[in-house]
């Protein structure tokens, strides 16, 4: 039996969400309320979160300097996708693409469990 799988991601909204993060003073208390490192279908973009959010869990500011060093520390940073990043940003309307990324993670949810229950395998996590 042959399946067909679409994977559910929005890789210009995640774009633009952590181009945002990284610009846009403020942003993050509010995509932080919806968004994890898990809401990102990027592997990259999941390590770019996971940065900024450590440094703004330091109280400091996770602009894209402050993001290459935190990465540097786990030698997992391209420093050309990082910066090509900080151009794609949105000063306002970027809510709408953290929903966009935030839904795309649910579809991904709720696919995974629907292949869970269809293999008869319990589902990880």
């Amino acid at each position: 039996m042959e399946t067909n799988t679409v994977i559910h991601c929005e890789l210009n909204a995640e774009k633009i969400v952590l181009g945002t993060l990284m610009t846009v003073p403020g942003s993050y208390s509010e995509i932080a309320e919806i968004l994890t490192f898990e809401s990102f279908y990027e592997p990259f973009h999941q390590r770019i979160f996971k940065a900024i959010s450590a440094i703004k869990g330091r109280g400091d500011s996770a602009d894209m300097i402050a993001v290459l060093r935190e990465m540097e520390k786990s030698g997992q940073v391209d420093v050309l996708k990082l910066a090509e990043l900080t151009s794609v940003f949105l000063p306002t309307g970027w809510m709408q693409h953290a929903q966009a990324v935030f839904d795309a993670q649910k579809r991904r949810k709720l696919i995974e469990l629907g292949f869970a229950l269809v293999s008869g395998q319990p589902k990880s996590k």
